[in-house]
């Protein structure tokens, strides 16, 4: 009965000098950075268990059996993670930065038509810039050269968005797109108007924003053969029919601000 109640005391010391209350598990690689989608082999390594597997898992994306890591579709942090199978509570985990394939600044503008904005892009996985860049609407969303200097298109609609696609020159598959939107500083309505000869149109405008005041002053963008327009917006037409005007209002406080709209004169 001695030898009996002595075995389980003989069994810890056993354990003991075998190392199972002393597993540990280490993780390779144990931090990375992966584009969106991608993939990786991680792999793990027990010391002081007989047992030398592992259960793998992951915070977002997915993990097969072996180590294989699939990231997520969305840029972020995760961890992947080894558990050991001797001992569940040693753990190891990797930290994992998910990074889009190719990241441009600014990703959102707003331009006035005509406006301009420099645009750059990187590669945040490996640091590579060299990319190529285009406009998806093309020529009517303006141009950008090879240094990604955007001029937007001068007769560009209000609100209209536009896409400026930077694609990487190594791996051609992997691209990103930014959004222009375009806005008329000065907001003039009615934006067209049919008016007829020698009659008047009461024009309006808005300037977006606050910091530019409300005050605007008038004019016909052709001139005198193009009508006349008070300092109130009201516009009386020329004589003569089957011409297009325009009729531009301009910021008082920025002169840099301003919108037009379209008039064409009928019988």
């Amino acid at each position: 009965m001695r030898v009996l109640r002595a075995l389980p005391a003989m069994l810890i010391l056993v354990l003991a000098a075998c190392g199972i209350n002393n597993v540990n598990i280490t993780i390779s690689p144990d931090k990375a950075t992966m584009v969106v989608g991608s993939q990786m082999q991680f792999s793990a390594s027990v010391g002081n268990a007989g047992n030398k597997g592992v259960s793998w898992s992951a915070t977002a994306g997915s993990v097969d059996s072996t180590g294989f890591y699939t990231a997520p579709a969305s840029p972020g942090i995760c961890h992947v993670i080894a558990t050991s199978q001797a001992d569940p509570s040693r753990t190891a985990t990797a930290v994992i930065t998910v990074v889009a394939p190719v990241v441009i600044t600014p990703a959102e503008i707003t331009l006035a038509p005509g406006g301009t904005q420099t645009f750059s892009a990187v590669m945040p996985a490996t640091g590579d810039t060299n990319v190529t860049w285009s406009i998806t609407e093309g020529l009517a969303g303006g141009t950008i050269d090879a240094t990604g200097h955007y001029i937007a298109a001068a007769s560009a609609a209000d609100t209209t968005v536009f896409h400026i696609v930077a694609t990487s020159v190594a791996d051609p598959s992997k691209s990103a797109t930014a959004l222009v939107t375009i806005q008329t500083p000065v907001v003039v309505a009615p934006n067209t108007a049919n008016v007829q000869v020698s009659t008047t149109q009461q024009f309006t405008a808005t300037i977006r924003g606050t910091a530019s005041g409300t005050t605007v002053t008038w004019k016909v963008l052709e001139g005198a053969a193009g009508g006349s327009i008070d300092p109130s917006g009201l516009y009386t037409a020329p004589a003569i029919s089957g011409s297009t005007y325009h009729v531009v209002a301009t910021a008082v406080a920025d002169s840099t601000k301003t919108g037009q709209a379209a008039v064409f004169i009928t019988p």
